[in-house]
């Protein structure tokens, strides 16, 4: 059983947060640019760019932690946060591992990136959650996608 499924209510979820991410806002388009996916020439990121979006990523996910009324979000951005740090699939007979630091706009990375320590930030978490009667186990995880990769 999921143990966020079974939070009552939106109250429970805001997490008033002591210090958020401040990140440089993403590079903005030309004034009266208007791409449409036909125009768009393959996206060619820069290094700083990368940087911004996953910082941008993870301060919005711990904004809307402690906004209201939104509690299936707030769930999805907590299984985001508290997924296990190394997971292991089977595809094709071949068992494979997977570090979330090596995974793009994982929680893990995001906080690397953005210069944050991902064990502490989910440790805050965890005594904020914990005090709205809410146990997060060490390693929360999702239900797995229908992708064809099997979890082992």
């Amino acid at each position: 059983m999921d143990p966020l499924a079974s939070a009552p209510g939106a109250e429970q979820l805001e997490l008033p947060l002591a210090s958020e991410p401040q990140c440089l806002p993403a590079p903005a388009l030309a004034t009266g640019d208007k791409p449409t996916v036909d125009d768009e020439p393959p996206a060619d990121w820069s290094l700083e760019q990368e940087l911004v979006l996953h910082g941008v990523m993870l301060e919005r996910n711990l904004k809307l932690l402690s906004s209201g009324n939104n509690v299936e979000e707030k769930r999805d951005v907590l299984r985001w946060i508290f997924r296990p740090d190394v997971t292991h699939f089977t595809v094709r007979e071949r068992r494979l591992t997977q570090h979330q630091d090596d995974v793009a706009f994982s929680f893990r990375r995001c906080c690397r990136l953005a210069g944050y320590d991902a064990d502490e930030l989910r440790d805050a978490l965890r005594v904020l959650l914990k005090r709205r009667g809410i146990e997060v186990p060490d390693h929360e995880r999702p239900a797995p996608a229908n992708t064809g990769v099997e979890p082992s």
